[in-house]
């Protein structure tokens, strides 16, 4: 009797933990699918709003997988290509609100990923990305010579579109390794940049790092992803 009885809350207790962990990554795609849509209806919404400016950019970005908290790790930086749209939305004369969509590459090389071999290995993941920002302006430069200066602070949504593999003297090939609940990435942005008048548009420059909270699938330890980006853009 005894036995049936701890057989019977081993089950119980098995039976629990699955249906917790389903409905967590239920939630969690529910969040995120919800922030893409509140994303994508703000730029729909803010469409004909007054004195708002938007524009698109373009750069690279040294990108790595490392711990919650680290910066970076000890493999060598990956450099990748980055490029997207926003629209700057005042809120006041120093204030903006800033939705982007942006086409990010996130990598990693080292060795033993994904194929357990001892071998350099390049591992990518592309994601399609909505960060929505708050960015602040100094006014005081925008009246002495029309130029800007901002910092920008917010946070990111991501959507895996495809990860690729590539083995060291080898070529790139798709993978498609990731399930559908590991393709969400979610994290904090944090940037800043200059922007000046060229003609009656602007040439924009801006740095910005990228700490993802989501633990990346795939890869020997609990790593999140970590990227910064230095790009051109033009402003109208």
């Amino acid at each position: 009797m005894i036995i049936i009885r701890n057989k019977l809350k081993l089950q119980y207790e098995r039976i629990f933990s699955e249906l917790h962990l389903t409905i967590k990554k239920r939630y969690k795609q529910m969040k995120i699918k919800k922030f893409f849509i509140l994303a994508m209806a703000l730029w729909v919404i803010t469409f004909q709003t007054q004195a708002q400016y938007r524009g698109f950019r373009s750069g690279i970005a040294l990108t790595t997988f490392a711990k919650t908290g680290d910066l970076a790790d000890n493999d060598p930086l990956s450099v990748a290509f980055t490029a997207g749209v926003f629209r700057a939305i005042p809120i006041n004369p120093s204030l903006n609100l800033l939705p982007e969509l942006n086409y990010s590459q996130r990598s990693r090389t080292g060795e033993n990923l994904l194929t357990g071999f001892n071998q350099e290995i390049d591992y990518s993941v592309h994601y399609l990305q909505v960060p929505v920002q708050l960015q602040y302006v100094n006014t005081d430069i925008v009246r002495r010579s029309g130029a800007q200066l901002h910092l920008n602070a917010g946070p990111y949504m991501a959507y895996a579109l495809s990860d690729k593999l590539k083995p060291e003297n080898g070529s790139s090939s798709d993978i498609e390794s990731l399930k559908k609940e590991e393709k969400h990435d979610f994290g904090l942005s944090l940037g800043m940049g200059y922007q000046r008048p060229l003609g009656t548009n602007y040439l924009r420059l801006d740095m910005k790092y990228d700490m993802g909270l989501a633990e990346v699938a795939n890869q020997p330890d609990d790593f999140r992803t970590k990227a910064l980006s230095f790009t051109l853009g033009y402003a109208f």
